[in-house]
């Protein structure tokens, strides 16, 4: 490794794959980026405060998306999806919104929609997980995953960035590195090199601080704690419908979600992890995909409309 962000993503890779795994390494690797709300004023495209029409969803939070081969599903016309074998989220720190992934995905080839119906052994289920610093938060890379905002109050976010004005440049700037949902995103791919995905660059590498840590820092100490999960069930007691926009807001498609937001909400303080189920009674109504978002709706709203569906179900 180079610099301390690629030591990190060689030391999740080591973390989820066992040295008893059979795999290329000229065609296995760690793809890795990192992931600011806000981002920086003036420089990033979510800035808190610019004045760009992205909604709360990209500027707070992310919007719900698959992980996948991205310039591969352009070039053969937007329906070949190739995905990671795992996903993973590291929260460098602990505010911001939580990460929110369900097991509904997508057809390789056709792009429809793969969502289970509640039927024996093919059950509808999520994870949420609030953020908390140096979590690490690992999933099915052929998942559905987001961080929708509409989980805070409004304004915590605001209130969560905020910290006490100094004179000091040099401690304002590290003060404002640490009051932002800072995350490190690590895909793993097996037997499978991405389609454009290069190494970081070399001129860049000297400009990274912390380069003199990559020999002593380690991402996992010896010993690993697991994270005590709550486990809920999504009824019709307990639901609140959310609709969030798929991808950037401009696909036209958009995602029905029933959420227990009073119980997931309780767990903010604590960084904590729900496995979520929905009920039978819900049927599909648990997670839909609605196919166009009508223009008199904003872009969440938690209330069910009706749609056509593009869902093929398993």
């Amino acid at each position: 490794a180079r610099c301390a962000l690629e030591k990190m993503a060689l030391d999740v890779f080591n973390h989820h794959v066992p040295k008893t795994c059979p795999y290329d390494k000229s065609t296995s690797g760690a793809e890795w980026w990192v992931q600011l709300r806000p981002s920086p004023p003036g420089i990033g495209r979510y800035a808190m405060h610019d004045d760009s029409p992205d909604d709360s969803m990209t500027k707070h939070g992310i919007s719900f998306h698959w992980d996948k081969d991205e310039d591969l599903r352009i070039l053969a016309g937007g329906s070949l999806y190739v995905h990671p074998h795992i996903s993973t989220v590291t929260y460098i720190t602990g505010i911001g919104a939580p990460t929110l992934v369900v097991n509904c995905r997508v057809n390789n080839v056709t792009g429809e929609w793969v969502v289970p119906d509640n039927s024996a052994g093919n059950s509808l289920e999520g994870c949420l997980s609030w953020p908390k610093q140096g979590k690490h938060f690992s999933f099915d890379g052929r998942f559905l995953h987001s961080a929708p905002p509409d989980f805070m109050e409004d304004g915590e976010f605001e209130e969560q960035c905020t910290f006490p004005s100094t004179a000091d440049e040099k401690q304002r700037k590290t003060l404002t590195r640490r009051h932002r949902r800072v995350t490190f995103l690590v895909n793993i791919w097996l037997n499978y090199k991405p389609y454009n995905v290069q190494p970081f660059p070399d001129t860049m590498v000297d400009k990274l601080s912390g380069k003199d840590m990559v020999d002593s820092m380690k991402l996992f100490g010896d010993t690993v704690h697991e994270l005590e999960k709550g486990n809920v069930t999504v009824d019709q007691d307990n639901e609140t419908k959310y609709i969030w926009p798929m991808g950037d807001c401009d696909s036209g498609e958009s995602v029905s979600m029933a959420i227990p937001f009073v119980r997931v909400r309780s767990g903010r303080d604590g960084g904590a992890t729900f496995c979520l189920s929905w009920s039978s009674q819900l049927e599909l109504a648990g997670v839909r995909l609605l196919k166009s978002l009508p223009t008199s709706k904003r872009p969440c709203e938690n209330e069910a409309l009706s749609s056509n569906q593009k869902i093929q179900k398993l």
